[in-house]
């Protein structure tokens, strides 16, 4: 191991004042989080929107509608064999 990996890993006692410093920021800004969340942003509407699907205009002619094909009849059984 050379250069500056071999030295920050060859010598775990420096490393152990970062991890501590890095825990207690972390921790901090997480209570900072908690403890400053205040309600919701928007106050809720008075009565929730109902929404209604509402068909306008005339009705279509039959002919504009789809039609369904209907399947072809079943081919007649053959008869039993003697």
């Amino acid at each position: 191991m050379t250069g500056a990996g071999a030295s920050a890993l060859g010598r775990r006692d420096r490393i152990w004042p970062a991890v501590i410093a890095s825990l207690a920021a972390h921790l901090a800004v997480a209570a900072l989080a908690l403890l400053n969340h205040g309600g919701p942003a928007l106050e809720p509407p008075q009565r929730p929107l109902v929404a209604r699907l509402v068909r306008l205009g005339e009705p279509r002619p039959k002919s504009y509608l789809p039609v369904k094909d209907s399947p072809p009849e079943p081919a007649p059984a053959a008869p039993p064999a003697p």
